[in-house]
């Protein structure tokens, strides 16, 4: 169960949190060692780890899957509105997201939020390019 849990983490981008999930697997080896592939499989899973991006100032992203949704889609031209119908959810629903992404990423604008989700590894740095609506900016989405 720690292992799909410390998974789940790597694929949030949350080092610190996955590593202690692997590192508590790693202490119940110590104490049965004959769990199967488990050794193998905790072995694999560090070295995930160890591939992951360090976060900017020791931290983690820890966005949930929704904002992990919305972040290919704030590279493209279009407006929140315009997203939250492609995601079948309103314009301030992403908006919120949005507003959670800058923060968690350390960021006050879109392009720099994808900016920094490139550099983390969350996007693909090639596709797109951040063009921000009028919306695009923190400032412009909390008003």
């Amino acid at each position: 169960m720690r292992l799909e849990l410390a998974r789940a983490y790597v694929t949030l981008r949350d080092r610190n949190a996955a590593q202690e999930l692997v590192d508590e697997a790693r202490a119940i080896l110590g104490l049965r060692p004959e769990l199967g592939v488990l050794a193998e499989q905790v072995t694999a899973l560090e070295a995930e780890i160890e591939a992951m991006p360090e976060a900017a100032g020791g931290g983690t992203s820890g966005l949930t899957r929704a904002e992990l949704r919305l972040l290919p889609l704030l590279s493209t031209h279009l407006s929140f509105r315009e997203i939250g119908e492609r995601l079948f959810v309103s314009r301030n629903t992403i908006k919120t997201q949005a507003i959670s992404v800058y923060r968690k990423l350390g960021v006050s604008s879109r392009s720099d939020a994808i900016a920094r989700a490139a550099e983390l590894g969350l996007v693909d740095a090639s596709v797109g390019s951040a063009a921000p609506g009028p919306a695009g900016d923190l400032e412009s989405a909390v008003s």
